[in-house]
C-alpha cells in the first residue's frame, strides 16, 4: 500500500447478481438477527482426478484437500455474506481416495454475530451435488444453490424463487464445467480499479479472511480441539 500497488485475489463467486442481492438484503437487516449460516459442498471427484496431476491431493502443492481446493470459494462467500468467524471445531478424514489430504471434513463454526453454523466439504459423495449456502434469521431465510436463489422467505414479504443465473455450469461433478462468468466480471473490476474508475472489490485482506478460516479449521481438526480466530 505504501507503494500504491493493487493486489487482487480471485473470489469470483461474489460477482453474481444473486450474491449481490443477498448481500444487499443482509446489509439492510431484512432477515433480522442471523441465527445460523451453513455451507454444504458435497462434491465428487474420482481417484483418476487426483492421478491426472502430481500436485493434486498433496499437502505441499495443494495446500489441503476438499476444503482448501474445492471449498475455498464457498468459504469466501460465507465470510463475505455472514461476517467474521470467532471459533471452529472440526473433524477431517480421508475416506475414499489415496491422497494425503482430507477428502471429507465437517466443522461447527461460531460467528462474531453470535450465529452458529456448519461447514461440510467433501469430494467423496457420488454423484456430487451443487454447493448450497443457507442463511437463516429470525425474520427470514435465504438459500442459495450455486448462483441461484432457491428460497427467499422474509416475514412480511411474499415468498419468491429467483432464477438469477441458472444457465451457468458448475463443477460439483466435473471441474471442467465450472463457469468463467464470475472470473470475467472480477477481471473487469480489477482493470477498472487500475484505471481509477472503480474501487477494487476483493483485495489481499479480503482474500486472507477465507484463508484464515480454512487454516484454523485444519488446526482444529489436527488438534481435536476448539480453535479461536
Amino acid at each position: 500500500r505504501s507503494r500504491n500497488l493493487l493486489v487482487g485475489v480471485v473470489s469470483q463467486l461474489r460477482f453474481s447478481q444473486a450474491i449481490r442481492d443477498v448481500k444487499a438484503a443482509l446489509d439492510a437487516g431484512q432477515l433480522g438477527r442471523i441465527v445460523s449460516a451453513d455451507l454444504y459442498m458435497k462434491y465428487y471427484r474420482p481417484q483418476s482426478y487426483y492421478a491426472q496431476n502430481t500436485w493434486r491431493g498433496t499437502l505441499q502443492m495443494d495446500g489441503g484437500g476438499a476444503l482448501m481446493n474445492q471449498g475455498i470459494h464457498g468459504v469466501d462467500l460465507l465470510r463475505y455474506l455472514c461476517g467474521p468467524v470467532t471459533s471452529i471445531m472440526a473433524q477431517a478424514r480421508t475416506l475414499t481416495h489415496a491422497i494425503e489430504v482430507e477428502d471429507t471434513l465437517a466443522a461447527v463454526v461460531t460467528y462474531a454475530s453470535g450465529a452458529l453454523g456448519v461447514i461440510q466439504a467433501t469430494t467423496s459423495i457420488y454423484p456430487g451435488y451443487p454447493r448450497r449456502l443457507e442463511i437463516h434469521g429470525e425474520r427470514g431465510s435465504i438459500i442459495l444453490q450455486e448462483d441461484t436463489i432457491v428460497q427467499w422467505s422474509i416475514a412480511g414479504q411474499p415468498d419468491k424463487i429467483l432464477e438469477i443465473s441458472n444457465s451457468a455450469q458448475h463443477g460439483h461433478q466435473n471441474p471442467e464445467q465450472i463457469s468463467n462468468a464470475g472470473h470475467v466480471a472480477q477481471y473487469a473490476n480489477f482493470i477498472a480499479a487500475l484505471r481509477g474508475r472503480e474501487p477494487l472489490l476483493v483485495d489481499d485482506r479480503e482474500g486472507r479472511n477465507a484463508l484464515e478460516i480454512i487454516v484454523k479449521t485444519y488446526e482444529s481438526a489436527a488438534r481435536q480441539a476448539l480453535v479461536t480466530l
